[in-house]
């Protein structure tokens, strides 16, 4: 196996090899990643986070959505995560770039680590970073930066726990607890799980004599030393999910569940075809997700990994059994509201914060690899049970590409059927298909499969009639990876392609309008329906999603205007915001257009972006889109600004934000609007300094959704925050002028920090302690 780094070394090559295959050319053209959420949602965040800490705060409050919500709570937004730093040096597209490639590229090294110290070869690593930088559900990450981490922190933190399962101690524990701590910067409860379950699993099967009592004893150490690590970050969290619309909602969402046919898409990639360049002539996805694309843009990991998966499986027993026990798992969860078997389960208050259970593949995509290095070594190697493997591993190749051809060759028999089947699942949306060419590319996928079945096959039987003979050993140590990366590189570039950098950086005539109305102290409304706009094919446009992108940004719908420093009142698609404000816009939805308008007028929005009819006959100037659709800010007349002089609390019956509440809110304000003035001296998320005049005494009211972090003073002193319009904010204050003083910080986050340093002067302590001390007690 070698010694020292040069057991890394394949690895690495490889890893850099794929770079340069898979996305080098890419961002040589200067196209970046910005699929789903990135630039929709972690661009602006990121935009927002960097502008804060380049000024020497920290990223505690965003005004830009929901009417404020806190920002470094809020996990997605991975405010305090390391890689933050890359904000400071490079733009947010550049430095989100890195961001991604190096979770891929470094937790292909880590799984590389991780199938050595179960005792691969270094040949073995090789096809465990093949096979894992490679796999659908690694690359699909690749669409979510606050997901991303896990593909490096999984396989570190199964690295740190298989070390203190063989040596319990200080040291292994300290590693352990550092290593959940920093996961608390980006966690997600469903990968939470999906680590939980890899760690268990690889412990389990890391073939070497466990002390469960002193391990578990060390565990729980790191477990309550991670707990106050992570504090500062942790209780803000967990304070802001409990108050959360998410939290209050018991439904978690099954739509992406997996499907039974798509268990081809295991050995077959882009078998429904290429969604992230919308070729909707010969992608037929639709048909398994109602008109919708996937989730995970690929779940695939190639016949010739799932055969040396196989062959990993029965070369090394009880041990590998688990991996692959683990893997299967994976799978099954994946299924979710799919398979009638799990319903109990998955509509069980355990599965209520897990979304999207096709994440769950992710299970399988950390544990495959590993597996794949062990069935490299066993049909390299040529002992017993590796003659066992290599029977095993051809045979299984040549049976999944005989069903998919089976598949193929039904298919082709009847392609009318076929036609009336998608017309009848997916309505309009199939005329615009081309079922033969689906058919033929089909073919062609199940062809390739067979050709790899046919060349693991070989090398199969090159192992039986070269057994024991050093050279052919490392030859096809050499050879298998480069057979998964052969099968494999090709389709799997495709679902990451990026999009030109130009798309998300450029400005648009509704921003500009909407940063005007924002530094005059208001907010701008963008309605859902705005988002659902469709986009007009027109000649010459690429068939690929970054139009999508940049008509979004036409539009300044998502989440554009957060970079933009444009405060919204738009609440989807983070749910992670106070279930007050939550409530708000599910009843403002249902109020009367008139009494809409009004509350829009109470909470400072200054104009409403409109697209379509609805952006015509305004007075406002109307812009043409990329479509060719008309959008306007239609600006509303004489607005209330997001501080203003609040007058008295009108006595108004009725659930809040109903057409009566709204109504008695607005008469109550425009009865007091002459009292007295507030004006804007200084603001920045999470800050605002007001000048109040006024004959009489009186409140400054802030449409700052109510949170205990916020602090006012009046003229210096400290003054009690009292609630306005439900879910706001204000104070009372004399007649006269005086200076009011707003500022966010979550409640005990000093204290909080404090502890967190001296947890990890204790972590330096334990690592400095050698290996193997005498586990705690119990």
């Amino acid at each position: 196996m070698g010694s020292g780094i040069r057991r890394y070394v394949p690895a690495l090559v490889l890893t850099a090899g794929l770079f340069g295959a898979l996305f080098l050319p890419d961002l040589i053209a200067g196209r970046v990643f910005a699929y789903r959420d990135v630039p929709n949602y972690h661009l602006p965040v990121a935009r927002a986070v960097s502008e804060e800490l380049r000024a020497g705060r920290f990223p505690f409050w965003n005004p830009g959505i929901a009417c404020g919500t806190p920002l470094a709570a809020n996990p997605n937004n991975y405010a305090f995560y390391p890689t933050r730093a890359l904000d400071l040096v490079f733009s947010p597209e550049t430095a989100i770039t890195i961001h991604f490639i190096g979770h891929w590229a470094g937790g292909g090294l880590a799984i590389a680590a991780l199938a050595l110290l179960l005792g691969a070869s270094s040949g073995g690593a090789a096809a465990a970073a093949a096979v894992f930088l490679l796999s659908g559900p690694v690359l699909s990450l690749l669409n979510f930066a606050n997901l991303v981490p896990f593909l490096l922190w999984i396989p570190l933190t199964a690295i740190v726990a298989v070390r203190l399962a063989r040596v319990p101690g200080a040291r292994w524990a300290g590693l352990l607890a550092a290593c959940l701590a920093i996961q608390t910067t980006f966690a997600e409860p469903t990968f939470l799980l999906i680590e939980g379950i890899v760690v268990l699993t690889v412990v389990a099967a890391n073939g070497e004599r466990v002390r469960p009592g002193r391990t578990v004893a060390w565990a729980a150490v790191a477990a309550g030393l991670a707990l106050l690590l992570a504090s500062p970050v942790l209780i803000p969290t967990l304070r802001l999910v409990a108050d959360s619309a998410r939290s209050g909602d018991l439904r978690a969402e099954f739509a992406y569940s997996l499907r039974p046919v798509e268990l081809l898409q295991l050995g077959l990639p882009q078998l429904f075809g290429e969604y992230h360049t919308l070729e909707k002539r010969t992608y037929w996805g639709e048909t398994l997700y109602e008109g919708r694309g996937p989730f995970f843009l690929s779940i695939s990991f190639g016949t010739a990994a799932l055969a040396l998966a196989v062959a990993g499986a029965i070369a090394r027993g009880g041990r590998s059994l688990v991996l692959g026990a683990g893997a299967v798992l994976g799978v099954l969860l994946a299924f979710g509201a799919s398979l009638a078997l799990l319903h109990p389960l998955v509509y069980s208050d355990l599965f209520r914060w897990i979304r999207w259970p096709v994440k769950m593949t992710a299970v399988t995509g950390m544990l495959l690899p590993l597996l794949a290095a062990f069935g490299t070594d066993a049909i390299a190697g040529g002992d017993r049970r590796g003659r066992r493997a290599t029977l095993a591993a051809p045979t299984t190749a040549l049976v999944a590409a005989g069903l998919a051809a089976a598949a193929f060759v039904l298919a082709s028999h009847f392609t009318e059927p076929m036609a009336a089947w998608v017309a009848d699942r997916i309505g309009p949306v199939a005329r615009a298909k081309d079922v033969p060419a689906i058919l033929e590319r089909t073919g062609r996928i199940c062809f390739r499969a067979g050709a790899i079945a046919a060349a693991v096959s070989l090398l199969a039987a090159t192992s039986l009639l070269f057994r024991r003979r050093p050279r052919v050993e490392s030859a096809l140590r050499f050879v298998l990876p480069l057979l998964v990366i052969g099968e494999m590189t090709l389709p799997q570039r495709e679902v990451n392609r990026g999009v030109p950098a130009e798309a998300l950086r450029r400005d648009t005539p509704i921003l500009a309008e909407a940063r005007s109305l924002a530094a005059r102290g208001h907010r701008v409304y963008f309605p859902f329906r705005n988002w659902e706009a469709g986009l007009r094919r027109s000649g010459g446009m690429p068939d690929e999603w970054w139009p999508r992108i940049l008509f979004n940004r036409e539009l300044g719908a998502f989440y554009h205007a957060i970079g933009e420093g444009v405060p919204m009142v738009l609440l989807e698609p983070d749910r992670l915001v106070s279930a007050a404000a939550a409530e708000r816009i599910r009843i403002a939805d249902l109020l009367h257009p008139h009494d809409k308008q009004k509350l829009l007028w109470l909470i400072g929005v200054g104009g409403t972006v409109r697209y379509g009819r609805g952006a015509v006959n305004t007075g406002d100037p109307v812009h043409t889109t990329l479509s060719g659709g008309p959008v306007s800010l239609a600006r509303t007349e004489d607005p209330l600004p997001i501080a203003h002089w609040g007058g008295r609390e009108p006595d108004v019956e009725g659930i809040p934000w109903d057409g009566e509440f709204v109504r008695g809110w607005l008469e109550s304000i425009q009865t007091a609007r002459d009292e007295g003035t507030v004006d804007i001296r200084g603001r920045r998320p999470g800050y605002w300094l007001l000048k109040s005049r006024s004959e009489s005494p009186g409140r400054v009211a802030l449409t700052e959704s109510r949170d205990p972090g916020w602090r006012v003073t009046v003229d210096g002193e400290p003054a009690d925050v009292e609630p306005y319009l439900s879910d706001f904010m204000a104070v009372r204050v004399p007649a006269g002028a005086h200076d009011v003083e707003w500022m966010y910080r979550p409640r005990g986050f000093s204290a909080l920090g404090a502890l967190s340093i001296v947890g990890w002067i204790g972590v330096v302590w334990m690592l400095r302690r050698r290996t193997g001390v005498s586990a705690p007690s119990g």
